[in-house]
């Protein structure tokens, strides 16, 4: 009687065609799954413009200061804008962007408030300075420093925005960029942008003519810090998504942008000493 069975020539041949095929189809399969990680993000970003259009409603129209108590870094008397729209929140999980798998600070877990593991007010304070969520604070809700020493918040109106279509309010942030480009950390709940004066006037874009200075708190001085780790040598911003980041606007309407397209109309130079040379292209204006 005669077994059936397959060559050596013939397994080698299926192996091979098994391979192939792996090859042609797990691309596709990380592009869709990236896809989707980028769909999420973006209804994310919805769900944090829905929260803050609710704080607003509640507070006149103004935007959130971005940090409660100035240059405070003291979590039991500080507060982030995170931690202020938190109530019209479903979760701290909205301002995660999910492409963002690294290891960030986390939230113990509490049982319990006599055995609690370490403090609630740090931990959550902690936790919102690492969203991917990135606030442009700056033009929306600067905190100024008078001259006695003394930082002023002055969150700006929702209508003070001469374009809501084109005023960027949210982007994707990281906390940390190593030497080799691999981001740590989590996010950064602030971003900062490229340029502060105009070409053609020198104008002071941040808009601070009624404070006595024009210094500002910012995590950074604009963008093209050259020295690793490179937390914000992009202002903070960072393309989770193949390349690309998502930004909202004021208008409320999310798009996925690249670093150059969220750059548009600014000579970006170290330490914003690049000029806005086209007003109508530039995203982070109020103008």
């Amino acid at each position: 009687m005669k077994r059936g069975g397959y060559t050596l020539t013939e397994l080698l041949v299926a192996m091979a065609i098994v391979v192939v095929l792996s090859a042609l189809v797990l691309p596709v399969f990380a592009a869709a799954k990236e896809e989707a990680r980028a769909t999420v993000c973006v209804s994310n970003f919805k769900q944090t413009s829905f929260a803050s259009n609710l704080y607003q409603v509640d507070y006149e129209d103004k935007y959130f200061v971005s940090k409660y108590a100035g240059t405070e870094e003291n979590p039991e008397k500080d507060r982030t804008w995170v931690q202020l729209v938190y109530p019209y929140m479903r979760g701290l999980d909205v301002v995660r962007c999910p492409s963002d798998t690294g290891i960030r600070p986390g939230l113990d877990p509490v049982f319990d408030g006599d055995i609690m593991v370490g403090n609630s007010v740090e931990r959550y304070y902690t936790v919102s300075t690492r969203a991917n969520t990135g606030f442009n604070s700056i033009y929306l809700s600067p905190i100024v420093r008078e001259r006695n020493g003394t930082w002023t918040a002055r969150p700006r109106l929702t209508s003070e925005i001469g374009d809501l279509s084109r005023t960027l309010v949210f982007g994707d942030s990281v906390w940390q960029v190593s030497a080799d480009g691999r981001p740590s950390g989590g996010g950064s709940y602030l971003i900062v942008p490229p340029c502060r004066y105009v070409a053609f006037d020198r104008s002071d874009s941040f808009n601070l003519s009624g404070y006595e200075n024009n210094r500002v708190y910012a995590v950074s001085r604009g963008w093209g810090d050259p020295q690793p780790p490179r937390r914000l040598q992009h202002g903070g911003l960072f393309p989770w998504h193949g390349g690309r980041l998502t930004t909202i606007m004021a208008d409320g309407s999310a798009k996925t942008r690249t670093l150059t397209q969220i750059a548009e109309g600014c000579d970006v130079r170290p330490n914003w000493g690049g000029q806005i040379m086209e007003t109508g292209k530039y995203l982070w204006d109020l103008r």
